[in-house]
C-alpha cells in the first residue's frame, strides 16, 4: 500500500514523502514524479525563477497527467521529487518546488477552468519541507465523469502502465458506453439487494406483522476488487465493519451529548461470520425458543458492495413464545430513530475503511436505505426507557425506499448522516429543526 495515495490528506507528512525515496518505490500506473515544472530546455520555469506564473508548457504537462489519472483509475503525481534513470524510473531525490503552498492553490484554479468535466475528486495540497518551500501533491481517483478533456491542448490523455497516452476516438466513446452500463449495473444490483431483503423476513416469529432496514452501499463504477473478504474462519480484520458512537452538540449545550448507539440500544453485535460466494455475513438474534423476535446482519462482497440490515417483530408480550404466538396483550416494539441514524454512520465509516484497504480512497460509493413495514404502522422514537419513549412518528405499511445517496469524498460522511437524519424526520412528517445540532462520529471498539 502506497501511503499518499490511500491515506487522508490530513494524514500524510514529510515522512510518507521520504519513504517513497527511502524504499525506492517506482513509478506504475497510480503514481508519477516530476523533479520540477517543464520548461524549455537549458532553461528555469517560470514560478523557480521568482515570475510567480506557470509557463503554458507546464501548465499543460500537469493538466494531462492528472486528468489521465482520472481517465483511468486514479493516481498521483507528486511534484518536487527526482526519478532514477531506471526502468522504471522511481523516486531518488527530495527537490523542494519554491512557495509550494501557493502553487497548489493556483492549480486549484487551473483544473477548475482547464478540465471538462470538472473532476469530482481532486485534491491539491503541500506538503511543506523546508519554509515555504517543499511537494505540491496532486490526487484523484478513478471519476465517475470520465472521459475529461484538457481544454488547453484537446487531449484526453489516459494513464497506462507509468506513462501517459492520448486517447483514440473509439476509447472515447467506448468509455462513455462503458459508463453508461455501470449505472445501470448499479441499478440492477441494488434492486437484487431489495428483492433480497424480503426473504430475510422469514428468520422472524412472525414474518407477517414485522418491520425491517437495510442500507446497501455499492461502488458507482465497480471497480474495487477486494481479493478476498474471509480468511481463517473469519472476516478479515480490516475489513470489519467499524463500531461507531454518535455525538450531537447543539447551539445551546457546551457539551457533547452522546446518542444511543446501535450496539447500546439493541444490543446485537453480528458475529459468527461466514463465508457465502465471494462475500462474508455475520449475523446476532434476540430469540425465544428459537425463535427470533429480532435480528441485525451485516454483509460485504468483494466487489466493494456492503450491506447492514436490522429486523423486528411489531409486537411482542414478553411472556414467552406461546403466547406471543397466540398475540395476548401484544406491545408494539418501536424503531428507535438513533438504531437507523448510527446504523447510517456505521456504513459511511465502513465504506472509509474499506476504500482505504482497496488503495481507492475517491472510489465514488451509492448508499440505498430501504424500510418495509408489514401488519401495520410502525413507531420511531427516540431514545429513553421503554415504553416511555417519545414517538417522533409513525410509518404505514409498505416499502419505503429513499433516494440515492452518494459519497465520494471522507469529509462528506458526516453530512451525508445529517442529512440522512432529517430525511428520516420528514418522511415521519416532522422537521428535526435546529435539534440536529452538530454531528460528531466517533470509531470505538466493542
Amino acid at each position: 500500500m502506497i501511503k499518499v495515495i490511500s491515506k487522508p490528506v490530513h494524514q500524510i507528512s514529510l515522512s510518507d514523502i521520504e519513504s517513497l525515496i527511502k524504499d525506492k518505490v517506482p513509478e506504475g500506473e497510480r503514481i508519477e514524479y516530476k523533479e520540477n515544472l517543464s520548461a524549455k530546455k537549458g532553461g528555469k520555469d517560470s514560478w523557480s525563477s521568482n515570475q510567480s506564473r506557470i509557463n503554458d508548457g507546464a501548465r499543460n504537462s500537469i493538466l494531462e497527467e492528472v486528468v489521465a489519472f482520472a481517465n483511468a483509475f486514479g493516481g498521483c503525481l507528486l511534484l518536487g521529487i527526482k526519478e532514477s534513470k531506471s526502468n522504471p524510473p522511481c523516486a531518488s531525490e527530495l527537490i523542494s518546488i519554491p512557495r509550494c503552498n501557493d502553487l497548489a492553490e493556483r492549480f486549484k484554479l487551473i483544473f477548475r477552468d482547464c478540465v471538462e468535466p470538472e473532476i469530482p475528486q481532486l485534491e491539491i495540497f503541500a506538503i511543506p519541507t523546508c519554509g515555504e518551500n517543499g511537494v505540491v501533491i496532486f490526487r484523484t481517483g478513478r471519476s465517475s465523469q470520465a472521459p475529461h478533456r484538457v481544454k488547453t491542448t484537446q487531449n484526453c490523455p489516459v494513464r497506462r502502465s507509468n506513462r501517459k497516452e492520448t486517447m483514440s476516438m473509439r476509447e472515447i466513446q467506448d468509455m462513455t458506453l462503458n459508463l453508461s452500463r455501470g449505472l445501470e449495473r448499479l441499478k440492477l444490483k441494488l434492486s437484487a439487494q431489495s428483492e433480497n431483503f424480503k426473504a430475510e423476513f422469514s428468520r422472524l416469529a412472525s414474518p407477517e406483522n414485522a418491520f425491517g432496514l437495510r442500507i446497501t452501499a455499492a461502488p458507482v463504477r465497480n471497480e474495487i476488487n477486494l481479493n478476498s473478504v474471509f480468511r481463517n474462519n473469519n472476516i478479515i480484520e480490516e475489513l470489519r465493519p467499524p463500531w461507531v458512537e454518535l455525538n450531537r452538540k447543539t447551539a445551546k449545550e457546551c457539551e457533547p451529548i452522546p446518542l444511543v448507539n446501535l450496539v447500546q440500544h439493541h444490543n446485537l453485535v453480528p458475529s459468527n461470520w461466514r463465508p457465502k460466494l465471494r462475500a462474508a455475513r455475520g449475523d446476532a438474534y434476540h430469540q425465544l425458543s428459537n425463535m427470533a423476535i429480532r435480528y441485525a446482519y451485516q454483509e460485504i462482497h468483494q466487489d466493494g458492495m456492503l450491506e447492514s440490515g436490522f429486523l423486528s417483530v411489531r409486537e411482542f408480550n414478553g411472556e414467552g413464545l406461546e403466547n406471543y404466538k397466540r398475540k395476548k396483550i401484544p406491545e408494539q416494539f418501536p424503531c428507535n430513530c438513533e438504531i437507523a441514524v448510527s446504523m447510517f454512520a456505521q456504513v459511511m465509516k465502513w465504506i472509509s475503511r474499506i476504500r482505504t484497504s482497496a488503495d481507492t480512497p475517491f472510489e465514488e460509493y451509492a448508499v440505498e436505505v430501504e424500510i418495509v413495514v408489514k401488519g401495520g404502522l410502525v413507531k420511531f422514537s427516540l431514545s429513553g426507557t421503554y415504553p416511555y419513549q417519545s414517538v417522533v412518528g409513525n410509518l404505514s405499511v409498505g416499502n419505503h425506499r429513499y433516494p440515492l445517496y452518494h459519497f465520494k469524498e471522507p469529509k462528506e460522511d458526516i453530512d451525508l448522516v445529517a442529512l440522512f437524519e432529517q430525511d428520516l424526520w420528514n418522511m415521519l412528517g416532522r422537521d428535526l429543526g435546529d435539534s440536529q445540532g452538530c454531528l460528531e462520529i466517533i470509531v470505538k471498539n466493542i
